[in-house]
C-alpha cells in the first residue's frame, strides 16, 4: 500500500482539527473558571449587601488570565490547527486533480 498526496493531505487535516479541538478545550475551560469567579463575586456582593460580614471571598482578575491564554498559547494552536487545515485541503485537492489529469 503506498501513501499518496491525498492520504498526507487527510493526515494534515487530522492534526489541524486535533489542535483546533485542543485550543477550543483550554478557552472552554479558562471560560468556565471566569464564570465561576464571577459567580463567587456575585454571592460575595449579595452576602455583603445583606450581612455587614462578607464570608465568601471576592475574586479579581481572571480576565487577565482568560486573555494570556487567548493571547500566547490560544495564538499558536488557532494558527497551527488553520495551517495544517489548510495544507490538508491542498494537497488533497492536488492528489485528486493528479488522479484526474492521470
Amino acid at each position: 500500500m503506498t501513501i499518496g498526496i491525498t492520504e498526507i493531505g487527510v493526515i494534515f487535516n487530522v492534526v489541524g482539527s486535533i489542535l483546533l479541538a485542543i485550543r477550543v478545550k483550554m478557552l472552554l475551560k479558562w471560560i468556565c473558571l471566569v464564570l465561576d469567579a464571577h459567580e463567587m463575586s456575585i454571592t460575595a456582593l449579595t452576602q455583603l449587601v445583606n450581612q455587614p460580614r462578607n464570608t465568601v471571598p471576592m475574586v479579581s482578575g481572571m480576565t487577565v488570565h482568560l486573555n494570556n491564554v487567548i493571547k500566547k498559547e490560544g495564538s499558536w494552536l488557532l494558527v497551527l490547527g488553520f495551517f495544517f487545515i489548510f495544507v490538508g485541503v491542498i494537497l488533497q485537492v492536488t492528489g485528486v486533480l493528479t488522479k484526474i489529469a492521470g
